[in-house]
């Protein structure tokens, strides 16, 4: 079938004749994805493994359209709401352990960085949370696994908590 990308319409999987990385400068990888509704989906990636040109690419049902943040962080995590749209990723330096971690925010038609790493395994009384991981978005809420810890960001107030948590392989509940 060649380069493209399936879609489930709720009964069947449809092939397109698409992908998000045709939309791309050059080749690229798709790291992440997150939609919330056929016609609305959301890919992140980027044209290296530690560094080159982040992307973000929307599906709106018919065509892909790159929203490009205009990063040199591969952008390995996408998560949102109908309202907002977050991705974070990371370019790793040439000096050891010091990487640049970036969280986006998409806000209607335009990108603004939330928060900003500069070092690997961050430095808590500076502010530095070090490399973000992944992140997830509930309701007005969004979470921020950064390498030092969790981060807590409320969309409506713009206020960020972070607590440390220590864990090496294995599952975290969180009961609020």
């Amino acid at each position: 079938m060649g380069n493209g990308t399936f879609l489930f319409n709720g009964t069947e999987w449809i092939y397109l004749n698409a992908s998000p990385s045709d939309t791309w400068d050059s080749d690229g990888y798709i790291y992440d994805t997150w939609g919330n509704s056929p016609d609305n989906v959301y890919f992140s990636g980027g044209t290296g493994y530690e560094a080159g040109i982040g992307t973000v690419v929307h599906w709106n049902g018919s065509v892909f359209t790159k929203i490009n943040p205009g990063t040199n962080s591969v952008l390995k995590s996408i998560s949102g709401n109908s309202n907002h749209i977050y991705t974070c990723g990371n370019e790793l330096y040439s000096t050891p352990l010091s990487e640049h971690s970036v969280l986006y925010e998409y806000d209607e038609d335009s990108w603004s960085i939330i928060l900003e790493s500069h070092i690997y395994y961050g430095n808590i009384e500076n502010n530095d949370f070090g490399l973000l991981k992944t992140l997830t978005c509930i309701s007005d809420t969004l979470y921020v696994k950064s390498y030092a810890g969790l981060i807590k960001y409320n969309i409506n107030t713009r206020q960020t908590v972070f607590f440390i948590l220590i864990m090496k392989s294995m599952l975290v509940h969180w009961n609020m």
